[in-house]
């Protein structure tokens, strides 16, 4: 090596430049800013997100027992803390994605009633490089269930949303009001090729009674995900600031239920949309249901 080819070297080591490189790939983009800790939690294996700030929110994330465990139930917590001046957020995501099927998220507590400084998000999401420019299409495959206000008093505490969420009729919210610390609820969405039925409701059955429904919504758009590889994930952060009471804070969640198409429709990909049922109607079994409820 030449004396003029040393110095060049050492010239790009010394701003920091790597003399051979590669371009990352799908997987590993997937799991930047996420630890090796795994979490069991509801019979899946989960990661956190960690060490620096990360979005959602330009927040510190952090893995550890004090932002995310789970307690001797088999209940998770994620929770907001504040150490050393620093305010720290969860996330955690499945280690697996899980494809088309129903994705239900059990919660304790009033969910309706976070401060306005924060979000809850549930959620499928993966990594793609059009995912920064891109406001066409849903390249990340982003389907979202949120509670929060987003600074608005005057906004409903719930939505569900298909990004992009500025496209006409992507975003749906609805009011929720639970009156108890302790509240249970459910909040899902049917995930198929042809669109995507969410519900929410009363409890923590897989699959609720009529009267335990609190809303529900079938998205039907032009940004459905495409079955590649969203996984769910799950975080509660802050946004631009902390929480406006600086006190620390909890979401707790029973337990995440997955229940997959049917065999027969993976095998043969059929397109399963729900039709919705008029409330004085019945299905074929003379049974009122709602309409979601007869997709498989």
């Amino acid at each position: 090596m030449t004396k003029h080819m040393v110095l060049f070297c050492v010239c790009l080591l010394c701003m920091g430049t790597p003399i051979t490189s590669r371009a990352l790939t799908h997987e590993e983009l997937q799991w930047q800013g996420f630890s090796d800790r795994i979490i069991d939690f509801s019979g899946y294996r989960w990661r956190a997100k960690n060490g620096g700030i990360f979005g959602p929110g330009s927040n510190y994330f952090s893995d550890s027992d004090d932002n995310i465990r789970v307690d001797e139930n088999g209940w998770l917590h994620l929770k907001i803390t504040k150490r050393d001046g620093k305010w720290y957020c969860p996330e955690i995501v499945l280690v697996d994605a899980l494809g088309y099927g129903d994705y239900i998220f059990k919660t304790v507590g009033r969910v309706d009633d976070i401060d306005p400084n924060t979000i809850i998000g549930m959620f499928l999401w993966e990594y793609k490089q059009s995912y920064l420019s891109n406001d066409v299409y849903n390249g990340a495959n982003e389907f979202d269930i949120e509670f929060g206000t987003w600074k608005d008093p005057m906004r409903e505490p719930a939505q569900f949303v298909c990004q992009p969420w500025q496209y006409p009729g992507n975003e749906h919210r609805f009011d929720l009001k639970l009156d108890s610390k302790d509240a249970k609820i459910s909040t899902a969405f049917l995930w198929q090729p042809s669109g995507v039925a969410c519900r929410c409701w009363y409890g923590h059955a897989d699959i609720p009674e009529p009267s335990e429904i609190i809303h529900d919504w079938f998205y039907a758009g032009p940004h459905i995900p495409r079955n590649e590889e969203p996984r769910v994930h799950i975080n509660y952060w802050c946004i631009e600031e902390p929480p406006s009471d600086g006190q620390e804070k909890e979401l707790i969640l029973a337990e995440f239920k997955f229940i997959p198409c049917s065999k027969k429709a993976k095998e043969e990909r059929k397109e399963l949309k729900p039709i919705p049922i008029a409330d004085d109607e019945t299905d074929d079994g003379g049974e009122d249901r709602p309409w979601w409820k007869k997709v498989w």
